[in-house]
């Protein structure tokens, strides 16, 4: 028992040591920072299904709905669950270590409640636990840091006393890790073996272990880094719960001047004003520091660039007395950034020749302190720069000493790296921006590299960027704004499109930002988002881009706002006026009756039409979903989808009652949700049946059989008939998938789409089954999944040929020989014929391509669908050389793919040649005066013969657009579709020059585009009058009063004639309809063709009287294709208003 206490004494001892040493570390780290009166704002961020791709700055994320907690908060429960490990994330100089150290110093005084059994706190920088050899997890964290003084050191009874207290009273720790970026040897992106306390192993493999509960299971952990170290973190090293450190506000940044003796109104106005750029760096503490000082002592003027703030601080630090140290700082801060480097001992200082007797020389410069972070206390003076990012700034300083080669290998190789980030944006600003360029001048001249040569380097990597004029990303715009506006001047010819498809959220910082760039860059052809994730703060930023709304093109509008209210609706209306597709999210809104009400209520009173609408709201009672529908036909909506709602019975009955009391017709309804019962899934199918709903998406849903049965009985009570079918869902087993069948057969249903179902030859036979048993039809059959063998590809056509399917599409499935080896067996087999073959697959290979044609000639196939296959030459040869040896006709071939090549076109050409192809589609090819020379090389070689050419391409210019009718003339083409091409005055100006030159005849002319204006349809008439086209057809459009009037504007110049106008757009507002009939006289069109046009009385009415002012009599035709219109009420209008209509 004395043994037992003596060890117990020293266990406490050792702990009592620990925490009071701890303690006195921290209160010297946190002693030398500034008293911040304004912090900057902890935010707890779900990181569920976000990814590297669209959040690399983290700075999107803050678009949400978000919690803000208070420094004592951090280890606080995370959706009712205890946190163990918990990152902060933030960039650089957000003020990580500051609050870090604040809050272990608080869990070390006793002052954080959630953490009051802890007794023992270590707050360590990850910088100090760098070490070439193995070590144990003690050794590394406590025996090594306390051994630099002999008052700490341990003995080996005191480490062995010590690491028997860890392993037994482990949940009595806080580990606080700060810095995981600034790891020597690059933390992340790799799998870590697990350890056990005493093994001995490597410090990022002992971190790794640590964070992930291996070592030391039940610590509490604190760690800190930059956002791009997250990222490469593996899942079981990623932690509980991430806050995030969120930029001051307008008001903190005043607040804080003033402090300073600063006129915080003054700095304020300039920043918004002249500095964006800067405004958003000053939400950093860090950077507002710096700022506030230049401000001050540069008579109240600011740079305006990240570069510009960081040059003048440069030459604030170093005196004309510590210039002579200029070489030796910048070549350590370059040699320190390149190995990951951040605290320098005496020895690393020496090696780059730092003499450590003469460090106080080089403190004295402000560039470099004393840092006592790579020991457990102060006794070793190592070295480090004032910041991480003045390190990163001597980097960018140091490059034009290096020689021409390495320059060049350093902007190509090492600058794109992720922990390269600042310090690219510092160079590129220093070397292209001329405001900061002329004031470092002294320190730039005389180097290895001139400057002119650095600036030749980094515009061509800038060049890069932008191919083929498209910037397509944040991260570019960001960068090109640090370069100066002679750079932007010069650049600007080069840019035409700006294409964002990794930016889902949106922050003040980025609209403002984006906004002054747009301006800068322009003229631009169009800005083109995939999505943006808005919430309240954002809306007056985002309204910025309002005046610019003819270059806008947002696919998709994600709202996350948990107090949703009317000015804030409004102010979303107002932005989605920028989404041309109107695909809407409401994501965690907690949505209520009241709520829904108030969103139709304001939806009635714009002229916005919502094409889809995601719900992703859990907490919505059963009685809200009863006012879905009525919001939905207020919103013009037909496509709803509801995502992660915990969907019950009660309330899909609940969102069926309303379908019927609001008549409300669906053409779309999606299910995303793995909670739902049997009984939800019987409702699903009555709300298909009462919104005469014809396509239905289970996405998610752990499909078992008793689910799909509860669909079968639905559909055996409802007799319901559905168009598409699509199930993403692995979890399906074989039984599933023969009730599946079941389910088709009932509703009639002619096209199946299988997505990610892990598609086994089990599962492929029980489809297989139920087609002898039920003998379906299907249209068209789409598979993406990658898993599949050999032998399941021989029974997916067994199963396209018993369903006597006509259209297969292949989607991302990793094509091989031997997959295509098995389609092509089951071709031989079954003698099946083909309409439709698609391909969807970057990764066949050249002989992939010849089993293809391969397969086409077995099929009888005459389309061929070709999209994001990077095609090559050599792919497109391999397709070549299969059209030589099978000898196959196609009707129609259709390339979507941005990568080919001018040659890839010519082989192209030869391929339609060889296979007598007449229609051609080219759709988001990225086509450039190179591509589009190529296709006419290969018309010239080839003297082919087109009936129809589509082209779906917003990035071709006006010279591309003279090629385009080069090439039908060439190719005596007749009919010219032009498709989401962004067509502007410029472009049609292109056709135009094009049928003035070539004399070209077209029969009949489709544009599929909702950007062009008033001067556009102007021109369109032209183009119709020269090439003597007697049928156009306009869909989607958005036509209005102003873009008829500009139709009409071009007829009194030209007398044209034509037969046939077609309008498809649901989108026309009434009192457009009277200038149709206007139109009609003045082309003296003698058939007009409405179809998918949402015809209402009012609009009817509006045609009417057009025509009665118009005198459009009965001696034209005016044909109808009604929606929802019965034949008495056809009659009616034909009566009252004196035409034929059919």
């Amino acid at each position: 028992m004395e043994n037992i206490l003596d060890q117990e004494r020293l266990r406490l001892e050792a702990e009592k040591g620990f925490v009071a040493k701890t303690k006195r570390h921290l209160q010297n780290e946190i002693r030398g920072n500034p008293n911040i009166t304004a912090r900057p704002t902890m935010m707890v961020i779900d990181m569920k299904g976000t990814s590297a791709d669209g959040h690399g700055d983290g700075k999107s994320l803050f678009g949400r709905d978000l919690e803000e907690i208070s420094l004592h908060q951090i280890h606080d429960p995370y959706n009712e669950i205890p946190t163990k490990h918990v990152t902060i994330l933030g960039e650089a100089g957000a003020g990580k270590s500051t609050l870090s150290g604040m809050y272990s110093l608080a869990v070390a005084n006793g002052n954080v409640n959630t953490l009051a059994k802890i007794q023992l706190v270590h707050f360590i920088s990850a910088t100090t636990l760098q070490t070439d050899s193995t070590t144990t997890a003690f050794n590394l964290f406590f025996t090594e840091q306390m051994a630099h003084d002999p008052e700490t050191e341990l003995s080996s009874r005191e480490q062995e006393a010590g690491a028997e207290w860890l392993k037994n009273n482990s949940s009595k720790l806080l580990i606080t890790i700060d810095g995981l970026d600034q790891c020597l040897e690059e933390f992340g992106n790799k799998n870590y073996p697990r350890l056990t306390a005493m093994t001995y192993a490597k410090a990022n493999v002992i971190i790794a272990n640590i964070m992930s509960g291996k070592i030391w299971r039940d610590a509490r952990v604190l760690t800190t880094s930059r956002w791009n170290t997250y990222w490469k973190m593996k899942t079981d090293q990623k932690p509980d719960k991430v806050v995030g450190l969120r930029g001051l506000d307008d008001e903190n940044l005043k607040q804080i001047a003033l402090s300073q003796s600063i006129d915080g109104d003054l700095m304020f106005a300039q920043l918004k004003n002249t500095s964006p750029k800067l405004l958003s760096l000053c939400r950093n503490p860090m950077f507002l520091n710096y700022t506030t000082k230049i401000f001050q002592n540069n008579r109240n003027k600011l740079p305006d660039s990240l570069a510009g703030l960081m040059s003048a601080f440069f030459r604030e630090f170093l005196s004309s007395s510590s210039e002579k140290y200029y070489g030796q700082i910048t070549r350590l801060g370059y040699d320190a950034m390149r190995e990951n480097k951040f605290v320098f001992p005496h020895s690393y200082l020496s090696s780059h020749g730092i003499d450590p007797k003469q460090l106080d020389d080089f403190l004295s410069t402000g560039v470099l302190h004393e840092d006592g972070r790579d020991t457990f206390n102060s006794f070793d003076k190592s070295s480090a720069f004032s910041h991480q990012t003045m390190q990163e700034f001597c980097c960018a300083m140091h490059v034009p000493s290096l020689p021409r080669e390495e320059v060049k290998a350093f902007v190509t190789n090492e600058l794109n790296d992720s922990r390269m980030e600042l310090t690219r944006h510092l160079l590129y600003g220093l070397i292209l921006d001329d405001k900061v360029t002329k004031p470092m001048s002294n320190y730039l001249a005389d180097r290895r590299t001139s400057i002119q040569e650095c600036r030749e380097i980094l515009f061509g990597s800038l060049d890069g960027m932008m191919e083929n004029g498209t910037i397509k990303d944040i991260q570019t715009i960001k960068l090109l704004s640090e370069c100066g506006d002679k750079t932007i001047k010069n650049r600007m010819e080069k840019v035409q499109r700006i294409v964002i498809n990794n930016l889902p959220y949106l922050l003040q910082n980025d609209c403002i930002l984006l906004a002054t760039m747009i301006k800068r860059l322009s003229p631009l052809a169009e800005v083109v988002f995939d999505q943006f994730n808005l919430e309240p703060s954002v809306i007056p930023y985002v309204k910025g881009f309002l005046p610019l709304v003819h270059l806008f093109k947002v696919t998709a509008v994600v709202i996350e706002d948990t107090y949703l209210e009317h000015d804030t609706i409004v102010g979303y209306l107002d932005i989605l006026r920028l989404c041309h597709s109107g695909v809407i999210s409401l994501c965690r809104c907690n949505l209520t009756k009241e709520k829904l009400r108030m969103i139709a209520q304001d939806f009635q009173m714009v002229d916005i039409q919502v094409s889809s609408l995601a719900i992703i709201d859990a907490g919505m009672s059963s009685g809200a979903y009863h006012d879905i529908p009525f919001t939905l036909k207020s919103m013009g909506c037909k496509n709803i989808q509801f995502q992660g709602c915990d969907l019950t019975r009660a309330k899909l009955s609940e969102f069926c009652t309303g379908c019927n009391d609001n008549d409300l017709y669906l053409q779309k309804l999606g299910i995303v949700d793995n909670s739902m019962k049997e009984d939800g899934y019987e409702i699903l199918v009555h709300i298909l049946k009462r919104s005469d709903c014809k396509e239905l998406q289970l996405q998610d849903c752990c499909l078992t059989k008793t689910k799909l049965q509860g669909v079968l009985n639905g559909c055996r009570d409802q007799n319901i008939q559905l168009q598409r079918l699509s199930i993403n869902d692995n979890s399906m087993n074989e039984d599933g998938y023969e009730i599946l069948v079941d389910i088709m057969k009932l509703s009639d249903c002619k096209h199946l789409v299988l997505q990610n179902c892990c598609l086994t030859k089990t599962k492929l036979q029980g489809v297989l089954n139920v087609c002898r048993d039920q003998n379906i039809q299907l249209q068209k059959l789409v598979i993406v999944d990658n898993s599949m063998n050999e032998d399941g590809y021989e029974i997916l056509v067994h199963i396209m040929k018993l369903s006597d399917c006509k259209e297969l599409q292949l989607q991302d499935c990793c094509l091989t020989k031997t997959k295509l080896q098995g389609v092509l067996n089951g071709c031989r087999d079954q003698n099946i014929q083909l309409q439709q073959l698609g391909i969807v697959d970057n990764s066949m290979k050249e002989d992939g391509y010849e089993i293809l044609v391969h397969i086409l000639k077995l099929s009888d196939c005459k389309e061929l669908v070709l999209e994001n296959c990077c095609l090559t030459k050599t792919k497109l040869q391999g397709v070549l050389n299969g059209c030589r040896d099978q000898n196959i006709q196609l009707q129609k071939l259709v390339i979507t793919d941005n990568s080919m090549n001018e040659d890839g076109y010519e082989i192209l050409v030869h391929i339609l040649k060889l296979t007598n192809c007449k229609r051609l589609v080219l759709r988001n090819c990225c086509l450039t005066t190179t591509k589009l020379q190529g296709v006419l090389d290969g018309c010239r070689d080839q003297n082919i013969q087109l009936q129809r050419l589509s082209i779906i391409d917003n990035s071709m210019n006006e010279d591309g657009y003279e090629i385009l009718v080069h090439i039908l003339k060439l190719s005596d083409c007749k009919v010219l579709v032009l498709q989401n091409c962004c067509l502007t005055k410029t472009k049609l100006q292109g056709v135009l020059n094009g049928c003035r030159d070539q004399n070209i005849q077209l029969q009949r002319l489709l544009i599929i585009d909702n950007s062009m204006t008033e001067d556009g349809y102007e021109i369109l008439v032209h183009i119709l009058k020269l090439s003597d086209c007697k049928e156009l057809v306009l869909e989607n459009c958005c036509l209005t009063k102003t873009k008829l009037q500009g139709v009409l504007n071009g007829c009194r110049d030209q007398n044209i004639q034509l037969q046939k106008l077609a309008i498809l757009d649901s989108t026309m507002p009434a009192d457009a309809y009277h200038d149709v009939a206007a139109v009609v006289k003045a082309t003296k069109c003698t058939w007009v063709h409405f179809e998918r046009c949402d015809l209402s009385k009012e609009k009817l009415e509006c045609l009417g009287m057009g025509c009665k002012e118009s005198q459009v009599l009965s001696t034209g035709f005016v044909s109808l294709k009604l929606e929802a219109m019965d034949a008495n009420r056809m009659e009616e209008f034909s009566a009252i208003h004196h035409l034929a209509v059919h």
